[in-house]
């Protein structure tokens, strides 16, 4: 993209704003944002997780999350997806069992970044850590052989809530 996504703005919010809104609405027990090092947020309407394991990508960020909270499940949205809604969150927290997270999936791909994690996902994650195995895809596949996820098919009615913003294209043709 070439520039931080959280702070893309569109339709005149930045991203980070716009998730935390979404998270927010839901009215969850506790809501945290999660950063890395060197994203900067003078002013945040929830408490500001950091990154404890800087480089890894977004595993660093869901662990953190996972280990700062008191409640569990844990709901994680990334913040490049912009045409997530609350009635796509709903539908996850619905499909899920209690005690298990859940987690989107397409055609065999999961969607880590909108899913919910139980904190026995912090033991897992924590385990791959040691291994320096970093990827979101194990860590979901792992989570649902232990039987700690459900994993919920995306219908093609959800799928525009999917789309990522990884290019200036995608931004473009997202806000138009």
């Amino acid at each position: 993209m070439g520039e931080d996504k959280a702070f893309l703005v569109v339709d005149g919010q930045p991203l980070w704003q716009r998730q935390v809104a979404k998270l927010t609405a839901l009215e969850p027990a506790e809501t945290v944002l999660s950063l890395h090092a060197e994203q900067k947020i003078e002013s945040a309407p929830v408490p500001i997780v950091r990154d404890a394991h800087p480089g890894i990508g977004p595993l660093g960020g869901i662990l953190a999350c996972l280990e700062a909270v008191k409640t569990s499940p844990l709901l994680v949205l990334g913040v490049d997806l912009p045409g997530m809604t609350e009635h796509v969150l709903r539908t996850l927290l619905l499909n899920m069992k209690t005690g298990c997270g859940a987690v989107f999936s397409r055609r065999g791909t999961f969607e880590p970044l909108c899913a919910i994690y139980p904190k026995l996902m912090l033991e897992l994650g924590r385990e791959m850590l040691l291994q320096n195995e970093y990827a979101l895809q194990v860590f979901i596949r792992r989570g649902l052989q232990r039987g700690w996820m459900k994993q919920v098919e995306i219908g093609d009615s959800l799928q525009a809530a999917f789309a990522n913003l990884n290019t200036p294209e995608d931004l473009a043709r997202f806000t138009a």
